[in-house]
């Protein structure tokens, strides 16, 4: 649970719309096109974004020591249904 709450942590320091497309991408499933037409912006501004918010949170796992960033960042969509209950 630590790990988790760690990570957990990190995610709600991103920016609003870094997490949204981490929570479509990995969260969802959906496509880099489905998340564009979601958010209502360029399937290039969704890459950016995600791009953006997965070096982001290798950068800070790193920095807090977690050494499993790309296992939490594989596991998203696990760990984003754990963090919110769903």
């Amino acid at each position: 649970a630590d790990f988790l709450e760690r990570v957990e942590k990190l995610i709600d320091r991103l920016p609003e719309a870094q997490a949204r497309v981490l929570h479509l991408v990995y969260g969802m499933g959906y496509s880099v096109a489905a998340a564009a037409q979601e958010m209502k912006i360029t399937p290039t501004q969704v890459s950016t974004l995600k791009f953006a918010a997965l070096g982001k949170l290798r950068q800070w796992c790193s920095d807090e020591g977690l050494l499993l960033a790309v296992i939490a960042t594989l596991l998203w969509g696990i760990i984003w249904r754990m963090i919110h209950g769903l």
